[in-house]
């Protein structure tokens, strides 16, 4: 559960990178490529990994391809990426998902006490909470994208 956390970091960017450019500019096939790569790279990586990790082999491989993910979306971006994504963006989600992450932790080490299923759907729905308020204290356009009918417009010009 510990390297499972750490999932959110390179999730929440390719997300904001399909959701914020790929998926208005209608470039979805994109998305398509980096997801298949993903997948193909994992399949390769799984059977050592969980041969001679077990768990602990799955979490590291699936890590490894959420980061090939956003790294492969990142190169797809070319050089629209430095003129839509904004390294204090990209800092604010990488906090915002950090700190979830440590809450989470902290949260499930002093909750042994609860059964498995309910510790499990707790700690969703406050990392869930706390990834969504940590965005808002740190005013992250990400939010405004979701939110906002504008955002995609924005997105635009930005482009332009």
């Amino acid at each position: 559960m510990q390297i499972e956390i750490w999932i959110m970091v390179p999730i929440a960017v390719a997300n904001v990178i399909a959701n914020q450019y790929f998926v208005p500019m209608s470039k979805g096939k994109y998305i398509t490529y980096a997801v298949a790569s993903g997948a193909i790279i994992n399949i390769f990586i799984s059977v050592p990994l969980v041969t001679y990790l077990g768990a602990i082999g799955t979490a590291i491989a699936i890590l490894v391809t959420e980061m090939v993910v956003s790294i492969i979306e990142i190169c797809q971006m070319g050089e629209n990426f430095k003129k839509i994504i904004e390294v204090r963006e990209v800092i604010k989600i990488i906090l915002s998902s950090s700190i979830m992450g440590i809450i989470a932790v902290i949260f499930r080490h002093f909750t042994n006490n609860l059964s498995n299923y309910c510790q499990i759907i707790a700690t969703i729905v406050l990392g869930f909470g706390t990834y969504i308020l940590m965005l808002l204290l740190f005013k992250s356009d990400v939010l405004k994208i979701f939110f906002n009918k504008n955002g995609t417009r924005k997105l635009n010009k930005k482009l332009k």
